[in-house]
């Protein structure tokens, strides 16, 4: 409502403009003209698929496509509502559980309609493979043109693997789709290797080997299991594959074990067994394999 022109140009990099600027040659560019001899305003420049929208005159202007030698470019200039695809995205896009289990899906859908459109209605459905089943909160969003809505969807694995899906909504602009997965799993990690020596005395350095999971969720974490010493059974859960124990009391010995946990609580099964005294020589795991002599004065043998 500015009482100015539109002017669209198309350049390339020859003859007058043979110095412009990659800026202005990818496509149309749109101006704002005033009229007579003064300048155009450069507003932006459109590629492939481009829209350029005035919402208070209701026109918009689609770049559809280049020829492949540049000579060309063909545009579409509308008045009036432009209907559109709407945007539809899953969050989180990847979720892991048990076998059985139900996760929660936000899906959100964004209008993508011109702005002189009217309110559209979108039809959500869910697209399940076999052994996943849900059901959406909502299957219909009203939304203006730019609105965003959003809902839930829910879902129960039926056994273990990964599921790929997928959520659709379909208006008078198209049809679009956002993606998601649903992992069961019920496979623990792999059993880790544990080894172990004294440091310093009264400090326990204990390492393993890292486990890993296959196509399950994911090892998250090891627990580490002390037995013996005045304190008791002590579990301590690390992110990584070492750890250093130092609430401990010279003279006394401990017997170590570590277990993989992944992302849904499935545990492995019971490493070797490493057993210390404080106080007198570290030893190696039986047949040899780096327990390590660690620099300290303990004994003690790996199970």
């Amino acid at each position: 409502d500015t009482n100015e022109s539109y002017y669209f140009s198309y350049r390339q990099p020859v003859g007058y403009d043979d110095s412009l600027s990659s800026t202005y040659t990818g496509g149309v560019s749109v101006h704002r003209h005033t009229g007579g001899s003064a300048h155009t305003h450069y507003v932006t420049t459109l590629g492939d698929g481009g829209r350029f929208e005035d919402p208070a005159n209701g026109l918009t202007l689609t770049q559809l496509g280049r020829a492949s030698d540049g000579s060309y470019v063909s545009v579409e200039v509308s008045f009036g509502c432009t209907p559109a695809p709407a945007v539809v995205s899953v969050s989180p896009s990847s979720q892991s559980s048990q076998p059985g289990a139900s996760l929660a899906y936000g899906v959100s859908v964004t209008n993508q309609d011109g702005p002189s459109c009217a309110a559209s209605d979108f039809d959500l459905a869910a697209s399940l493979p076999a052994g996943l089943s849900g059901q959406l909160a909502a299957t219909t969003l009203q939304l203006a043109p730019g609105a965003t809505g959003s809902t839930t969807l829910q879902v129960t694995t039926a056994g273990e693997g990964r599921f790929d899906f997928s959520v659709d909504a379909s208006s008078a602009g198209g049809s679009a789709s956002g993606a998601g997965t649903a992992i069961a799993d019920a496979t623990p990690p792999s059993v880790p290797t544990l080894t172990g020596s004294v440091k310093r005395k009264n400090q326990v350095q204990l390492g393993w080997s890292a486990s890993s999971d296959g196509s399950g969720s994911g090892v998250s974490a090891y627990r580490l299991h002390r037995e013996g010493g005045s304190g008791g059974a002590i579990d301590v859960v690390v992110s990584g594959t070492s750890y250093t124990d130092r609430n401990t009391t010279s003279g006394a010995s401990y017997d170590y074990t570590v277990y993989a946990l992944d992302a849904v609580g499935n545990e492995s099964g019971a490493s070797n067994v490493v057993s210390l005294t404080l106080g007198g020589k570290s030893g190696g795991p039986k047949g040899g394999g780096g327990g390590g002599s660690g620099g300290g004065n303990g004994k003690g043998k790996n199970k």
